[in-house]
C-alpha cells in the first residue's frame, strides 16, 4: 500500500497559503495580505512577482493603477484565481475606457499620487480600498474618518518597505489599524460626497466623448471667472452631434439668433434691447444682428459652434 507523503504537483506552484481578492480591494493590499498569511516581510510578494514575470523596470515608488498583464498572469498561477479578479484590483479597465486606450498609463488617473489609507479599513479586514486612492479624497466615506498618507511618528506611509512587517510602519513598527480615526467635519461631507460621484460616473461610465464635455464646462468656467476671450481656449464642438459628417442639413437644423443666445449662454433679451433696433425697428431677424455678430460682441468664436455663414440672419451646419 502506496503511503500518502507524495506531495501534489500543484502545490509546488502555489503559495503556501492563498488570498482572494476582496471587494474593493486594491492591487497592493492583495500582495499585502499574501506577505502577512505567509509570515513574510512587507512587499516580498511583489519583488517575487517580479522577478518571475521579468518585471523589473518599476521606479521606487510605483503607482500599481496600472499593472503589468505578465504579474497578474503569474499572481493568479500562484493564488489560483481567475486573472480577470485581479484586473479588477487594478484601473486598467476603467481607464482604458475613458481615454479609448488599449494601453493606459496609471498616471492618466492622478499625476501626483499620494498613498493614503483608512485606519478602520486596515483594522476590521486588513483592507485597502481601490476607491480610497482617488486623488483628492480626504476621508473614508464608510467610516466616516480622515485617510491617512502619514504615520504617528511623522514617516510618509508605503506599502512596500522590505523589513518592515506588512501593514506597519518602517520607522516605529507601528500597524497602520492602530493610526488615530479622526471623524469628518460635517462642513466637509457634502463635499467629499459629490467628489466620490464625479469619480465613480467618469470612472465607471466616462467615455473619450464625455471627458471633452466635462473638458468644456471647466474652460467655460474658467472663462467666466477669468474674463479671457474665448479665443485663448482650446476649442470643442459640442455641437457637432447635429452636423453629421460635416454636411449642411436640412433648413430645420438651422439657428435661430434665440436658440443661438440659448446655445452661448446669452440672454435672448439682453440682445434683443441692446443691439436688435437698427433703423427705428426692432427685431432681430435678417435686419438685427447676424450669428457671427452676436458671438462677436459676447467674445464667442462662432467656428466653435460648427456654423457656417447662409445669410446675414440665418446659419447652418457646415462642412
Amino acid at each position: 500500500m502506496q503511503g500518502l507523503s507524495q506531495v501534489n504537483p500543484v502545490w509546488m506552484r502555489t503559495f503556501p497559503h492563498r488570498v482572494a481578492p476582496m471587494n474593493d480591494e486594491w492591487f497592493p493590499g492583495v500582495l499585502l495580505r499574501c506577505d502577512e498569511v505567509n509570515c513574510w516581510s512587507s512587499g516580498t510578494t511583489f519583488r517575487y512577482l517580479r522577478q518571475h514575470s521579468q518585471q523589473e523596470r518599476f521606479g521606487p515608488k510605483p503607482q500599481l493603477m496600472i499593472v503589468p498583464a505578465a504579474i497578474l498572469e503569474a499572481l493568479a498561477q500562484f493564488l489560483l484565481i481567475p486573472e480577470e479578479r485581479l484586473l479588477a484590483t487594478t484601473y486598467h479597465a476603467e481607464l482604458a475606457r475613458l481615454y479609448g486606450s488599449h494601453h493606459p498609463h496609471g498616471r492618466l488617473l492622478s499625476t501626483p499620487f499620494t498613498f493614503h489609507l483608512c485606519p478602520a479599513c486596515v483594522a476590521h479586514t486588513r483592507l485597502l480600498k481601490r476607491t480610497l486612492m482617488w486623488p483628492h479624497l480626504q476621508f473614508c466615506p464608510l467610516h466616516h474618518i480622515e485617510l491617512r498618507n502619514t504615520c504617528q511618528c511623522g514617516v510618509a506611509l508605503w506599502p512596500f518597505s522590505g523589513k518592515a512587517l506588512p501593514f506597519t510602519c518602517f520607522a516605529c513598527g507601528l500597524d497602520w489599524g492602530s493610526l488615530p480615526q479622526r471623524q469628518i467635519p460635517r462642513t466637509r461631507l457634502g463635499r467629499e460626497l459629490q467628489l466620490g460621484l464625479f469619480y465613480n460616473y467618469f470612472l465607471v461610465e466616462g467615455t473619450p466623448r464625455r471627458m471633452e464635455y466635462a473638458a468644456e464646462i471647466l474652460r467655460r468656467h474658467e472663462k467666466e471667472e477669468s474674463m479671457l476671450s474665448w479665443n485663448e481656449h482650446p476649442q470643442v464642438n459640442l455641437f457637432e452631434d447635429s452636423c453629421p459628417g460635416g454636411k449642411h442639413e436640412s433648413s430645420n437644423k438651422t439657428l435661430s439668433q434665440a436658440q443661438l443666445c440659448s446655445r452661448i449662454g446669452v440672454n435672448y433679451q439682453v440682445v434683443l434691447g441692446r443691439w436688435g433696433c437698427m433703423g427705428g425697428r426692432h427685431g432681430i431677424s435678417n435686419r438685427g444682428l447676424s450669428q457671427a455678430q452676436i458671438c462677436s460682441k459676447f467674445h464667442v468664436n462662432h467656428h466653435i459652434l460648427g456654423l457656417t455663414s447662409v445669410s446675414r440672419g440665418q446659419y447652418s451646419c457646415g462642412g
